[in-house]
């Protein structure tokens, strides 16, 4: 046995290079960096070239803007301020203290007082007055008769009173002061 063995051609052994997984994802890292690399380059090498950019739309057309809905007018709220609730109270309380109060002096008033006792030591005299006495005169509440009738009367009222009849028998003088009125109010006519 030791003699077949030995006639058999050994084989010599050959070196194989390590195949690391840290080494193949160093080479995929790699490619992409340079992937990365030529396509920003080419991207510059686009953006170098001078491009015209168009004229907006609006220069051609009216640019017509949609209005918007009209909203509805806000409607007031009615604020009720803490202050102004306070207030009314406050007033109400101030009442109410100086009702109290009114009452309070009332029954003070109401409470019988001793009057002083008077001083006889000296006597009243009374002094004789210095104005002298008023003379009297007749007041002037009156407007005379024949003023207050030519307001009243018109022309065609007085007319209507007949003045041909002049036996009748007027112990207040009437008659005669109509005449006088009516002829005055002629008088003024002409």
């Amino acid at each position: 046995m030791w003699k077949k063995k030995q006639k058999q051609k050994v084989k010599v052994t050959s070196q194989k290079p390590f195949m690391l997984r840290t080494e193949q994802r160093g080479k995929m890292k790699d490619e992409k960096l340079m992937k990365k690399v030529k396509d920003i380059l080419t991207e510059e090498e686009k953006m170098r070239i001078p491009i015209a950019q168009a004229l907006p739309w609006t220069i051609y057309e009216p640019e017509c803007l949609i209005k918007p809905p009209a909203k509805e007018s806000t409607k007031p709220i009615d604020v009720k301020l803490r202050s102004d609730m306070r207030a009314i109270d406050r007033a109400e309380f101030d009442h109410q203290l100086a009702e109290e109060e009114e009452i309070r002096r009332l029954r003070k008033e109401l409470i019988p007082k001793a009057q002083p006792m008077p001083y006889f030591d000296k006597p009243f005299i009374p002094r004789r007055s210095m104005k002298q006495l008023t003379i009297p005169e007749e007041p002037k509440f009156h407007i005379p008769n024949h003023k207050k009738l030519i307001k009243c009367l018109s022309f065609k009222e007085m007319r209507s009173y007949s003045f041909a009849d002049e036996n009748v028998d007027d112990s207040s003088g009437h008659l005669l002061m109509w005449r006088e009125i009516f002829n005055l109010y002629r008088d003024e006519q002409n």
